[in-house]
């Protein structure tokens, strides 16, 4: 998906590259670049000896991973060429040509990286975390995985209260792109307790991951091996067809969202600035859309409009800014009304397209006019924030964004009422 998306993001680095955007969110843009041309992070965790080398290698769908006692974490990435790397305790680094499983692992190793010239992997990378060690120990790992990992998976035989309490700590954004996979269900399954385990996990599940998989590794790593032949019932009754394309959902709907946000960063600039090729078509990637309020004010605009005075043309503009965000507010309130369990995104996406499109409505307003200027300038500030609250993401960010929307039309009425009573 990167590469298909290049462009967008030499367009997003070219505009940051010659400072197009103020300060605010410029660091943003940066940041965004940079996540954008990284894989997503896929941390596997789990205590030693809960099946995480054996997941790795069913996503992989070959033996990749082989099990490496002592090894604290193991690495498997997109690369040029066949080649491992060992760093060992007193930091140093080698490198030999050739598979991990085949390598003599050096004295002292505490990371290995596989890395495999596989097209499947320039999007994600697997990373093997493994927790020995005491609770504080361990809570120190968990704590660090936490600040890379895009998406976690916690592998885990039995997630007892000792591994629940190692989970609680993780940030909600992260716990909603990560899933526990009970690992060994088959094993489980034979001596009768799967689903009285699945049923005592289920409301601790529904608060604090995006779901629960149980999964019969070992055969699901064995229906997807490319050395053998592909086992399509095998994948499915093993649990790994449905954890899988779990995954690659999440994969894909972040990398989608990113690209979301890039393309709502160059849509603050106009056109002529940020391309240094031509146009991207960009209908992948989700806009405001042809019933867009503010194209259809633009849409409407007649002889008679151009024909009105500039005062009389900034008092049209700011009813139609006031009755945008009317309109908004109510199809919003709508929609939450109608929902038990309202999404933070949704409501952040949609306050972003609003603060946009009011943006695109007073850009033909005179500034001429101090208090019309002074509106342009308080939406062209709160699209900004709006920006940076979609990065924030979560129900506080949703909430600010909506508290600034309804302040932007308490602000925006009031500048109508002065004018309409100095006409008076």
């Amino acid at each position: 998906m990167t590469g298909n998306f290049a462009p967008l993001i030499e367009q997003l680095d070219f505009a940051l590259g010659n400072k197009k955007f103020p300060a605010s969110l410029h660091k943003w843009g940066q940041q965004l670049v940079s996540h954008l041309r990284k894989p997503v992070q896929v941390a596997v965790v789990g205590l030693p000896n809960s099946g995480k080398s054996a997941l790795i290698n069913m996503m992989l769908g070959q033996q990749v991973v082989p099990r490496l006692d002592g090894v604290s974490v193991v690495e498997v990435a997109g690369g040029p060429a066949l080649r491992t790397m060992f760093e060992t305790e007193d930091g140093s680094i080698i490198w030999l040509n050739g598979m991990l499983a085949d390598a003599q692992v050096p004295s002292g190793t505490i990371r290995a990286r596989q890395e495999l010239p596989d097209s499947g992997l320039s999007d994600q990378n697997f990373v093997e975390i493994n927790l020995p060690g005491d609770f504080e120990y361990q809570k120190l790992i968990v704590n660090r995985v936490t600040k890379w990992a895009d998406i976690i998976l916690w592998c885990s035989e039995y997630f007892d209260s000792r591994e629940q309490k190692l989970w609680m700590d993780v940030p909600d954004e992260t716990k909603d792109h990560s899933c526990l996979v009970l690992t060994k269900a088959d094993q489980q399954l034979m001596r009768g307790v799967l689903a009285d385990q699945i049923s005592a996990l289920e409301d601790f599940v529904t608060k604090e991951f995006l779901g629960l998989y149980p999964l019969a590794t070992i055969q699901a790593a064995t229906a997807r091996d490319s050395n053998n032949q592909f086992n399509a019932e095998l994948w499915k009754s093993s649990g790994g067809k449905e954890l899988f394309e779990c995954v690659m959902r999440q994969i894909q709907s972040g990398r989608t969202a990113d690209l979301d946000q890039a393309q709502n960063l160059l849509n603050y600039l106009p056109p002529e600035i940020t391309s240094p090729t031509p146009q991207l078509n960009t209908a992948s990637v989700s806009s405001i859309g042809t019933d867009d309020p503010a194209q259809q004010v633009k849409d409407g605009e007649t002889k008679e409009f151009r024909s009105l005075s500039s005062d009389a043309q900034n008092d049209q503009l700011l009813d139609e800014a006031t009755r945008l965000l009317q309109i908004c507010a109510d199809d919003m309130l709508k929609k939450l009304s109608q929902s038990d369990d309202p999404d933070p995104g949704q409501v952040l996406d949609q306050c972003v397209k609003t603060a946009n499109a009011l943006a695109d409505i007073l850009e033909d307003a005179n500034p001429g006019n101090p208090s019309v200027k002074e509106v342009q300038d308080d939406v062209l500030e709160t699209s900004e924030l709006m920006m940076l609250l979609q990065l924030e993401k979560g129900e506080d960010a949703a909430a600010d964004a909506v508290t600034l929307l309804l302040q932007m039309k308490k602000e925006i009425s009031a500048h109508s009422e002065i004018k309409k009573e100095n006409y008076a």
